[in-house]
């Protein structure tokens, strides 16, 4: 009798530990799963995201009033949102993805696709033209000549590329205060 009172206090020992094991273990899957966010852009998106919000962050597409933004995350928390705009260049339309962080700040952008002057409208893509936008806000102008230095020669394509720029930052700050990501 007293072998079985033993027998019964090892087996609800066990149980209990069990049960404590799988509560703490789906508790910590929980937190993980919030964390997690799943990546869901092409690899070509994502190149430039990381080139406006760097390594350390993910990024998930969603869809806010009929139109894809991507919105940046480090550690579960929303550090930015992005959009692609458009601008009218010398040869054809500028495709510019374009960064903002929670303020309305440019953080960044990238130049997704043009078909620019070789040598000469192509410099959009430079990294010293694209950094000068970054710092601006929703409020700046982003006109060149006003807050942004041109490109000598090819003044019609950096026109193009702040005229992506500007539609894209005020749908990208209306698209992260939403909270739909």
């Amino acid at each position: 009798m007293a072998g079985d009172k033993k027998y019964s206090t090892s087996i609800f020992i066990v149980a209990i530990t069990l049960v404590v094991a799988v509560l703490v273990l789906s508790y910590g899957y929980s937190i993980v799963q919030e964390l997690a966010v799943a990546e869901d852009v092409d690899e070509e998106v994502r190149e430039h995201l990381v080139a406006i919000y760097g390594e350390d962050a993910s990024f998930s597409e969603f869809e806010y009033e009929g139109e894809v933004f991507y919105a940046a995350r480090e550690a579960g928390d929303t550090i930015g949102v992005a959009h692609t705009g458009s601008g009218s260049g010398y040869g054809g339309d500028i495709y510019v993805l374009t960064g903002i962080d929670r303020t309305g700040e440019i953080v960044g952008i990238a130049v997704k696709d043009h078909q620019e002057t070789p040598d000469l409208g192509d410099r959009v893509e430079d990294d010293d033209f694209r950094e000068r936008f970054v710092g601006l806000a929703l409020n700046d102008p982003i006109e060149i000549g006003d807050d942004v230095s041109g490109l000598t020669g090819a003044t019609v394509s950096a026109e193009g590329v702040a005229e992506a720029v500007r539609s894209s930052v005020q749908k990208a700050f209306d698209a992260m205060q939403s909270g739909e990501y």
